[in-house]
């Protein structure tokens, strides 16, 4: 069976909005992400979108468009104050004496 075949017979299993599965090629064979692009043109009708993971060397089919991925949150950075901000600014001016 064909990779992109793989691909559609596996969309044919997700029923509700928001289902994904991994889809493995049976065989590894270079610059597989077109045989997603192929899938995910045939199938971009029925609300099924299929990205090509390059990490895991998979195809992902998920119905409707994936949520993106939340954002980390910022981590908060220490303030300076007293000391440790005069110590950051003391030479500051020294090459423009010089």
């Amino acid at each position: 069976m064909r990779f992109q075949d793989q691909i559609i017979e596996a969309a044919a299993g997700l029923n509700q909005e928001g289902d994904s599965v991994e889809v493995v090629p049976a065989v590894r064979k270079p610059k597989q992400f077109r045989d997603c692009q192929q899938a995910n043109n045939a199938l971009k009708e029925g609300g099924i979108s299929v990205v090509w993971d390059s990490v895991k060397q998979c195809a992902v089919v998920c119905k409707g468009t994936p949520a993106p991925a939340p954002a980390p949150e910022p981590t908060p950075e220490p303030e300076e104050s007293g000391q440790a901000m005069f110590d950051r600014f003391a030479g500051w001016d020294e090459d423009d004496k010089k």
